[in-house]
């Protein structure tokens, strides 16, 4: 049985969940054993009984995106308050509103969850294709659409700076690193078995010169527990698209010539 992401979460407890995954998915081995977490998986026996209890459905890719609609619900609520203070009659004599978009914290905190997103999708590119199917293209559209919109409103205000039209090309840049919308957004997101099937392959490797040296087995097996190397082969989960993709393509007849 698998577990739903965390309920919706306020700025704290999401900029403390964005430090954790920052630190968890620096390198591609820390995602391929993240991935491998969240679907119930371990790299040893000891870690299985943990491991079964973290299953999250929809795996590595809905926790992520989870993440998103919640820095996208906080940017929503101060968005709000940009519309509403646009919206206000031309002749009243309020002051208006002093928004500082650039330096708010809910476009500080959305910046930093699409960095988190782009980091992950160029580092571990399957990854990348669920994070899409699971439903970032869908986020990523609404927020486009609420910046084309803050665009317009920035120009027709004088209350606004430079710095904050910048904001919102920076992060504006930031989304289309993320955003295929023609490429996974009418897709279904994948099951839990599908994303166990993507998974990389993973290879135990021990060195044959410790081994053999051991003249029991105890010695043996301690021998391979403490030089074994532990290696992960990305599989292949489309078509080539492009040359650079041959040597990628070309990992599958790899392996099955490395066992002769």
């Amino acid at each position: 049985m698998c577990n739903s992401p965390s309920p919706p979460r306020k700025d704290d407890s999401l900029s403390s969940s964005l430090e954790q995954m920052e630190h968890q998915l620096g390198t591609p081995r820390q995602i391929a054993m993240k991935r491998m977490h969240t679907l119930g998986m371990s790299m040893s026996i000891d870690e299985s009984s943990s491991a079964e209890q973290g299953v999250i459905c929809g795996g590595l890719p809905v926790l992520l995106v989870s993440l998103l609609k919640d820095a996208f619900e906080s940017w929503s609520l101060f968005f709000k308050t940009i519309t509403d203070a646009s919206s206000r009659p031309k002749n009243t004599t309020t002051p208006p509103p002093t928004q500082i978009i650039y330096n708010s914290t809910e476009l500080k905190i959305l910046q930093r969850t699409i960095r988190l997103l782009s980091k992950v999708t160029q580092l571990d590119p399957t990854l990348g294709e669920e994070i899409g199917r699971a439903g970032s293209q869908s986020l990523c559209t609404r927020l486009m659409e609420q910046i084309n919109k803050c665009t317009t409103i920035i120009e027709e205000e004088d209350y606004f700076s430079e710095d904050d039209s910048d904001a919102l090309v920076e992060l504006q840049d930031a989304i289309f690193e993320i955003y295929s919308p023609s490429s996974s957004s009418r897709s279904m997101a994948f099951t839990n078995d599908e994303l166990m099937s993507r998974l990389p392959l993973m290879y135990n490797l021990t060195s044959v010169s410790h081994g053999a040296t051991a003249t029991t087995t105890a010695q043996k097996n301690m021998a391979d527990d403490n030089n074994c190397a532990t290696i992960f082969i990305s599989q292949v989960t489309k078509r080539q698209s492009a040359q650079a993709d041959v040597g990628f393509v070309m990992w599958p007849s790899a392996i099955v010539l490395s066992r002769w």
